[in-house]
């Protein structure tokens, strides 16, 4: 790998001293990184380097004698003085995605009979630094002259240009089955195509041919023409639009084209036949869930997603499923005119979409096979051919009369227009066919409006039972209102052979992919006729949503005037802080076309009353603000309904510094960031006054505040992202903020199984910022206190004592490792006395890097390994579940609740972390911290822990002090016998086992024993309840089934089923438990006496330096012994009775009770009867169901 010397530049040393001494600087930054590194490199070895390396090359940086691994961001040369100036390096992190760049290098180019043109140097794409590539090297005297089986996935175009005098396709131009060159019998040709996004094609055929020539001269999206053995397409869309925001990462590249410029994308063949998809197809074709929303126009046959199909055995119909052609308006109507006749043709927006210069077009083929299947399949297109059969088109001067009804050839070639062999008679099929299934046309053919469908939509065509909620994507970004007929993704719902495909999909693993595509989910496209948009209700409304703004409406007057004899419009705002009284101005004047747009932002009422007066001047005081050189996006002011205008004002969003509302006025805290407010507008007075709208019921930062004066204390109610991140950003001082109440759902990402009233924060941010990297900071400096993009930032807050979920969700959490500032990755960052209850936590991802990593809290008061807990100090969790599909906690200290505690009291009751695919874990060397299911590391005095569970996998093995099921390191020491204490307990509890192996092992790392049968590892003590521990204890009622597998580092290595290690004049009592999974071990580099017992590993009179014999009381317990050899007990000192070993088969039968019919984890297993008794409870006394798997 290229490699260039670096040395670390000191920031005094200015950067054209050191050119002129023969030195380029640069820098080197990354996601890992605390501050960037400031470089530079001699000119001889910087030449060397950047002759061999390109924007995107993966290199070594020789800095301080170690070898960083780097990828090159930007190479700066001035082609002035044709020198290199700068090299900026970003330094990889293994797993983090990054944008690269690799070279295409054609090798013996001088074998290519005829001239070589390549048309790609390079290839853009994305990807972790493992599967970083080298130069992709083409030999091209080793290239064969045919290609006999293509398969293409996950790949992306945008606007291809493809012009050929044969067949043109973006992909391919002409596949044929091909007969060896030496007579050998024909090689079959198999194309399949899956996840490809092709935006905005342009691919034209020019060639002609004459009747007596075989040459093909037909264009698709896709495939120009196909004559082999089998077409397979599924997945993909071809559509001029960029609604679904899968284009290029250049935001400029990835803005919807002008609808002048995007007229001319069409898919044309000059002689032959044209397809949204693919052009003409010999041979079996499959279409599954694709969507094709393009301009066809081919001289022969024409089709919205394929041209004509032939089936030239006899015995190879076509199968179209799940797939739809959206057609593209003019102002949300197909035009009739112009004909492809007729003058602009070519250039108009809305002209027909499909269309057949010579014989015959259909919406969806021109021509099937007989025999041929489709299902779930919409067209949205319009059709035209030059055929009187199909109908002639009205004249320009009838066309203002209602549109005529289609007739019934008109109806089939909205659908598919020859179904059969094509001869004099051929017949077609409409949507409504019978053979069709959930199938329907929403078209116009040669100017007649065409509506058929199966008798299956009814419902949704003449009873209009079914109300369509998803918002659409429409092409044409005027049509915001929901697409009127159902959606592929209805279909699919509608039709019960595959309804259950939503549920799988819901259901699926998060690394499988989805069946059902995005863009069948909406529609691509627009429509013919949409519903007239409703004028918005005058007067103001406000949104305390992801971002806080308040909109104003008005109507536009009549008589107006145009360009500058325009009479101006005016809209003033009023925001007053209710708490101190103090109350900012805004005032927008704009001309009712737009044109022209002016604000102020004033504190004093005077100066807007004057600005309001001089109403026609538009030189206003300094403080005026053209909206055009705008850059913190106080004010958009757009068009709306029927002659409205909205006005909207942005009190905070992501454009501004925390948020934005700490800094509504240029002076600090004028209105306090927290404060509740009173918002006026009005479009008739400068001031608004008691006559305007008013609104005095919402908060400046969360969805409520209210104050109670009995404690002098407040109560912030959350109801979406933004609120829960205020909870960083209030003013603390002003508000003294002791309680939070969760009242709706929250979505941090987008989650469709979780519904909640605002949107995902990350792709509502995302959508209004396009090409922006949603991240969240504190300060005026952009780089001040920045998160890693898509990261929450951690709530750093220790006046809050309790949060109440209200049994609401928060979904889709991501906290990465912080790029300066707070170094916590959890929900809350610290606090020494706090009570979190009532909430849900579906699909958290907690990277914490070499920080910790847990869901709900970092560090619970102290822990100090030379002195007691703090009184007063507490932790109280209750009611809590973290879970779903994928969760994922890897940092240097990790706990799946909580990685650090030290209170006087933990209470942790009903708390659960289970999901399918649940990995806990990840320092990459050795940690001083503990691994927990549910706690990393413990030191209290006093302890409960009751029906509480955790069913995933724990990797320990970095981990010094203790992995455990539930709690890695439990330190109980400070705890003082007495007959009003209670004694610490663990009841109610246990731990699921695992048959599988973790789906990504990759996400664990170098050899970590981590596979079936095994689902938690350590470093050295292991338990499945409890990795190490001391002090008073007792465990009741709990089970464990999980696997332990230990390395046995360090000294005195153990490993239990229950108990890894529990010593230092401790009391340990473990009561009516039982483990059913394996224990085992490795010796990597193990100190004295390592041991493993399959319920306590080891009881010790030894440890921390003392010599007093411990207690320890194991009774009434069980174990699965998988040999004779295997004991209860590696090293115990106290009292044993009670203890039954099972061999074979592994069943607790107590006479007192029946076995639990709970509900499994593992699909496979659901209703069948869990074989051992259960403990733990709901809040209601119900049994709590199993979540895991068990050993056959």
């Amino acid at each position: 790998m290229l490699t260039l010397k670096a040395e670390k530049r000191n920031p005094e040393e200015k950067a054209k001293k050191l050119r002129r001494d023969g030195f380029i600087t640069g820098v080197l930054y990354g996601k890992e990184m605390k501050e960037n590194v400031s470089l530079k490199f001699t000119e001889k070895d910087a030449a060397a380097f950047i002759k061999n390396a390109k924007e995107g090359t993966q290199a070594y940086l020789e800095l301080d004698g170690k070898n960083v691994d780097v990828l090159v961001k930007n190479i700066d040369f001035d082609p002035l003085t044709k020198k290199y100036m700068a090299l900026d390096f970003q330094a990889l992190v293994a797993g983090e995605v990054v944008s690269a760049t690799v070279p295409i290098v054609y090798l013996n180019e001088d074998k290519v009979q005829g001239i070589f043109e390549a048309e790609l140097s390079e290839v853009h794409y994305k990807a972790d630094p493992a599967h970083l590539l080298e130069p992709i090297e083409i030999d091209l005297a080793t290239l064969p002259q045919t290609t006999k089986t293509m398969y293409v996935k996950d790949l992306k175009l945008v606007r291809p240009d493809i012009t050929s005098e044969t067949s043109a396709g973006a992909l391919v131009g002409f596949g044929i089955n091909i007969p060896d060159r030496y007579g050998d019998p024909v090689k079959p040709l198999n194309i399949s195509v899956e996840n490809v996004f092709v935006q905005y094609p342009k691919i034209t055929a020019t060639g002609e041919k004459d009747a007596a020539s075989d040459t093909e001269v037909d264009a698709g999206a896709l495939v120009g023409a196909f004559s082999g053995t089998e077409l397979t397409i599924s997945k993909t869309m071809a559509a001029d639009t960029y609604r679904t925001k899968v284009a290029a990462d250049d935001a400029e590249a990835e803005k919807d084209l002008d609808t002048a410029v995007e007229a001319t994308y069409r898919i044309r063949s000059q002689y032959g036949v044209a397809g949204g998809l693919a052009g003409s197809v010999s041979g079996k074709l499959t279409v599954s869930g694709c969507v094709a929303s393009v301009y066809v126009d081919g001289y022969d046959f024409a089709g919205g997603l394929v041209g004509k199909v032939v089936d030239n055995k006899g015995d190879q119909p076509a199968r179209i499923e799940n797939s739809y052609v959206g057609g593209h308006t003019s102002a949300g109507k197909f035009l009739v005119h112009p004909t492809p006749a007729e003058e602009n043709f070519d250039t108009t927006q809305g002209r027909y979409n499909v269309i057949s210069r010579d014989t015959i077009a259909g919406g969806l083929a021109a021509i099937l096979p007989s025999g041929s299947q489709v299902e779930r399949t919409y067209v949205s297109a319009s059709v035209y051919m030059h055929s009187d059969v199909y109908g002639t088109v009205p004249a320009a001067s009838e066309t203002d009369t209602k549109m005529n009804k289609a007739n019934e050839k008109q109806d089939e070639a909205a659908f598919v227009t020859v179904y059969g062999a094509l001869n004099t008679g051929s017949s077609g099929k409409a949507a409504s066919d019978a053979s069709f299934r959930y199938c329907y046309s929403s078209s116009m053919v040669n100017g007649a409006r065409s509506v058929c469908y199966s008798d299956t939509l009814k419902n949704y065509f003449e009873e209009n039972s079914q109300a369509i909620s998803k918002k659409a994507f429409p092409y044409d970004k005027t049509l915001t209102s929901t697409y009127p007929m159902p959606t592929v993704v209805q279909l699919i719902q509608a039709d019960l052979t595959t309804q259950n495909m939503i549920q799988e999909d819901q259901n699926s693993d998060s690394t499988q992919p989805k069946q059902i595509p995005k863009f069948a989910r909406v529609h691509i496209g627009d429509w013919m006729e949409p519903e007239k948009e409703e004028p918005e209700e005058t007067g103001m409304q406000v949104n305390n949503g992801n971002r806080l703004w308040v909109d104003y409406v008005l109507d536009i007057p009549d008589d107006t005037g145009t360009g500058t004899n325009q009479e101006p419009l005016q809209v003033s705002f009023s925001i007053k802080g209710q708490s101190n009284g103090n109350t900012v101005y805004y005032l927008v004047k704009f001309y009712p076309d737009l044109s022209k747009i002016m604000y102020i932002e004033e504190i004093d009422a005077s100066k807007v009353e004057l600005a309001y007066n001089e109403k026609n001047t538009w030189g206003w005081p300094a403080s005026g603000t053209d909206i055009d050189k705008l850059s913190t996006k106080r004010i958009e002011v757009t068009e709306t309904g029927e002659k409205q205008i909205k006005v909207r004002l942005y009190l905070d969003n992501k454009a501004f510094v925390r948020s934005g509302f700490k800094y509504l006025y240029w002076q600090d805290n004028y209105i306090k960031a927290g404060d509740n407010l009173v918002i006026q507008a009005s479009d008739k007075h400068a001031i608004p006054d008691g006559t305007d709208p008013i609104d005095d019921k919402n908060n400046s930062y969360f969805d409520k505040l209210i104050y109670d004066e009995t404690t002098g204390t407040y109560t912030a109610k959350v109801a979406n992202s933004r609120h829960l991140l205020n909870l960083n950003f209030y003013d603390k001082n002003d508000f003294n903020i002791t309680n939070v109440e969760q009242t709706d759902n929250i979505l941090w990402t987008d989650d469709p199984s979780v519904t909640a009233n605002t949107e995902a924060y990350c792709k509502e941010l995302s959508e209004a910022y396009p090409g922006v990297d949603v991240k969240i900071y504190d300060g005026w400096s952009p780089g001040n206190g920045f998160t890693n993009p898509g990261s929450f930032k951690a709530i750093d807050n220790t006046t809050i004592r309790s949060y109440d979920g209200g049994g609401h969700t928060i979904a889709g959490l991501r906290i990465l490792p912080p790029l300066s500032g707070n170094e916590s990755t959890a929900l809350f960052a610290k606090n020494d006395q706090l009570t979190v209850k009532n909430l849900n936590i579906k699909d958290p991802y907690i990277q914490g890097g070499a920080y910790g990593a847990a869901v709900l809290i970092d560090t619970a008061g102290e822990i100090n390994d030379y002195s007691d807990v703090r009184d007063g100090t507490y932790l109280d969790l209750e009611n809590i579940r973290v879970y779903g599909d994928d969760i994922k906690l890897q940092g240097w200290g990790v706990g799946g609740i909580a990685v650090n505690v030290g209170v006087q009291k933990v209470t942790i009751k009903n708390v659960h972390v289970y999901g399918k695919n649940v990995l806990i874990g990840g320092a990459s060397t050795g940690s001083n911290y503990g691994a927990g299911g549910l706690v990393g590391k413990i030191k209290a005095k006093e302890l409960e822990v009751t029906n509480c569970s955790f069913s995933g996998y724990l990797s320990g093995k970095h981990f010094q002090h203790g992995a455990g099921g539930l709690i890695g390191n439990l330190d109980l020491s400070g705890y003082v016998k007495g007959p009003d204490k209670e004694i610490p307990l663990i009841q109610n509890c246990y731990v699921a086992g695992r048959n599988n192996d973790y789906p990504d092992m990759t996400a664990i790392g170098d050899d970590d024993q981590f596979h079936a049968p095994y689902n938690i590892s350590g470093y050295s003590n292991v338990g499945g309840l409890i990795g190490e521990g001391k002090g008073c204890l007792k465990i009741e009622n709990s089970f464990s089934m999980a696997n332990i597998f230990s390395y046995m580092r360090g000294n005195e290595g153990s490993a239990g089923g229950l108990v890894g290690r529990y010593d230092n004049s401790s009391d340990l009592t473990v009561d009516t438990c039982y483990f059913g999974g394996k224990v085992s071990r490795v010796m990597q580099g193990a100190g004295n006496d390592p041991v493993i017992g399959y319920l306590i590993g080891r009881t010790n009179k030894t440890g921390s330096g003392t010599s007093e014999a411990t207690d320890a009381t194991i009774t009434n317990c069980v174990y699965r012994a998988w040999d004779t050899n295997d004991d209860p007990i590696g090293n115990i000192w106290g009292s044993v009775s009670g203890i039954k070993s099972v061999l074979d088969q592994f069943r607790l039968r107590a006479t007192d009770t029946q076995n639990d019919n709970t509900i499994t984890y593992d699909e496979n297993l659901k209703n069948q009867k869990y074989p051992y008794k259960i403990w733990t409870k709901k809040p209601d006394n119900q049994t709590e169901p199993y979540r895991g798997d068990w050993l056959n």
